[in-house]
Order: C-alpha cells, then sequence, then structure tokens
C-alpha cells in the first residue's frame, strides 16, 4: 500500500540525517516507527491480535480502535 507522508520541517531534518546516518531506507524506517507507535498505543491483546491476522480475515476496527479516539487528537 502505498501513502503519502507529509513530514515538518522539523521530523524531516531528523530522517535525513537517520536516513544518511544509518543508510536505511525510507520506506523501511517509517513501517519501523509506525508499528513501534502503534504497537505502544494498542494493548497487547488488540496488538497481538492484529499481527497474527491474514490479509484475509476480517474484524470490527471500531472494536480494536474505539479506545484509540484520545491519541490520534494529539
Amino acid at each position: 500500500m502505498t501513502k503519502k507522508v507529509e513530514l515538518t520541517p522539523q521530523v524531516e531534518r531528523l530522517t535525513t540525517a537517520y536516513l544518511q546516518g544509518t543508510k536505511q531506507d525510507f520506506s523501511t524506517v517509517v513501517n519501523k516507527a509506525l508499528k513501534e507507535y502503534i504497537i505502544h498505543q494498542l494493548d497487547s491483546k488488540d496488538a497481538k491480535k492484529l499481527l497474527q491476522q491474514t490479509d484475509d480475515d476480517t474484524y470490527d476496527l471500531n472494536d480494536l480502535f474505539g479506545n484509540l479516539h484520545s491519541w490520534m487528537e494529539q
């Protein structure tokens, strides 16, 4: 899945320096960062459930993310 990410100037400077220093590509860093951030925000049961599901599985996103409304507004 391709998504557009708009970095703030501060995050862009940090990202550029990090990518140059580690020789990693942007997509790898973004995927790792988002995964860690979201897992941290979810409780361990929900994170484990999401990570174990395959693309063919269906689930109610409202059940999984209903309590995460507040952190998304930060």
